[in-house]
């Protein structure tokens, strides 16, 4: 079993729910899951956990695709909102012995974490799948292939263009 970190849990299945969403959206065949971890770039083992974990909340219908198992929003988009989403990625694989709520916590650790919460709670807002399918797709590659945090949101062209290499192999 391949594991993965909570950030690419989140990243794959935020992902994944948009992908399979936007094929139903615009009434194309279902993703199977080996079809989406080849989409991703990632391995097989990661997307099926997720896809499986979100059937079992019953966020997503496996449905047969010429004998593969396909996927499908098993609700209406606008019944799937992102916070529920996320926060489903947040506590898949917490033991029912070992949960948020049942761990001896200090105030200023659980401050902090509430105030995470919040901000999420405010990006996300009420927004569902169904509001992402208005936004157009945009392909970028590789996560890799961002521009760096450095550059966002600078004007200088020379600020978005890679490193210069120079004869000598460095960088400029």
């Amino acid at each position: 079993e391949v594991r993965i970190s909570a950030r690419m849990r989140e990243r794959i299945g935020l992902q994944a729910m948009v992908a399979i969403a936007r094929r139903h959206y615009r009434a194309q065949p279902p993703y199977a899951a080996s079809e989406l971890a080849e989409q991703l770039g990632v391995p097989l083992d990661p997307v099926q956990h997720t896809l499986s974990e979100f059937a079992s909340r019953r966020y997503l219908l496996a449905v047969d695709v010429d004998g593969e198992v396909g996927y499908v929003p098993a609700r209406d988009l606008t019944l799937l909102a992102l916070t529920d989403i996320i926060s489903t990625l947040r506590s898949t694989n917490e033991s029912r012995f070992l949960q948020h709520g049942r761990i001896a916590a200090d105030s200023v650790v659980e401050d902090v974490l509430g105030e995470i919460d919040a901000q999420r709670a405010s990006v996300l807002g009420d927004r569902t799948l169904r509001d992402l399918m208005d936004v157009p797709e945009r392909r970028i590659g590789l996560v890799s292939d961002l521009q760096p945090a450095s550059t966002r949101g600078s004007s200088s062209p020379a600020a978005m263009l890679p490193p210069q290499v120079d004869s000598g192999g460095g960088t400029e």
